[in-house]
């Protein structure tokens, strides 16, 4: 064999084993034991509790409750209406809140205010809150409850966190 044909093959061999070992390199790629972390879920029980009172909330936008519901309670229905829903139980006696006072509050992350309109809603005996808010595209907003008790010094407060997405 000449010389020139001797350098070619071994060209062609170790171009081959630089493409397999290339192959093996890349088959291997995303495969170690480093994984990206699970996204963050917030999560709340969506109640807190004071003595033997529960208060019960959530907040949701105003296009996700069914029609009835939204006409029954007099809510607005909303691309960008947010609805919180506040309900007091006593001792699982969901009429006892009667005399309570309860304030909500919405906030964008930088801190900026939402007027949150509140309002009693009395319904088969049952006594529940409900605030409404404008809320931009896809948002981030942290709601507070309060609710002064006919029969405790203290309030009953909760804080939580809602990302809300504004209805097409």
């Amino acid at each position: 064999m000449s010389p020139c044909v001797v350098r070619t093959l071994a060209l062609r061999r170790t171009a081959a084993a630089l493409g397999l070992l290339l192959l093996a390199a890349l088959a291997g790629c995303g495969g170690g034991a480093e994984q990206a972390a699970p996204a963050r879920t917030w999560s709340d029980p969506g109640e807190a509790t004071l003595g033997n009172w529960t208060l019960y909330y959530n907040a949701l936008r105003a296009t996700e409750l069914e029609p009835s519901m939204a006409e029954a309670y007099g809510v607005a229905v909303r691309p960008r209406g947010v609805v919180i829903s506040v309900s007091l139980v006593r001792a699982g006696d969901p009429a006892a809140p009667g005399g309570a006072d309860v304030t909500m509050r919405a906030r964008t992350l930088l801190g900026q205010d939402r007027p949150v309109r509140v309002k009693r809603v009395e319904r088969g005996g049952a006594v529940s809150w409900l605030g409404e808010l404008e809320s931009g595209g896809r948002e981030t907003l942290v709601f507070s409850v309060s609710a002064r008790l006919p029969d405790s010094a203290a309030p009953l407060e909760a804080e939580f966190t809602r990302e809300l997405h504004a209805a097409d």
